[in-house]
């Protein structure tokens, strides 16, 4: 496949990410749920390498203490870095190591033990695949 096939692929799961184009049928919904994050990534590339006046190095050095991150489902459209689900753990400051995720548009949270890491991890990402709220805005 070619970056013109990606493309297209991508523009026909965003038209009904419900049905496999490929196969010939419709999909589970959590399938679906992630057709439209990877069609809506693979556009936003596309709409980056078309853009003559994409900055470059437009990616924004982690906060300190982030150990993960995902891009938000607006992130990823409108390409903007500022849009993350961020992962802090803080096993070496806390008597009880927790992992904790916070939206940095939206402000939603979710923390637990630093045991259950995996699954604020999975709770972040599905989180960021479905978020559409924008960052503040910075003076």
């Amino acid at each position: 496949m070619n970056a013109n096939d990606h493309i297209h692929s991508a523009q026909m799961r965003l038209k009904d990410p419900g049905f496999d184009h490929v196969r010939g049928h419709r999909v589970e919904e959590s399938t679906a749920h992630s057709r439209i994050a990877l069609a809506l990534a693979v556009q936003a590339l596309a709409d980056a390498a078309a853009s003559s006046n994409a900055p470059a190095g437009a990616e924004q050095e982690w906060p300190e203490g982030v150990t993960a991150r995902f891009l938000t489902r607006t992130g990823i459209r409108l390409n903007n870095q500022a849009a993350t689900v961020d992962i802090r753990d803080d096993e070496k400051t806390a008597t009880h190591p927790r992992s904790t995720a916070l939206c940095r548009p939206c402000g939603w949270t979710k923390d637990h033990g630093l045991a259950y890491r995996g699954d604020v991890l999975r709770m972040a990402q599905e989180h960021a695949n479905e978020c559409t709220a924008l960052p503040q805005p910075t003076a």
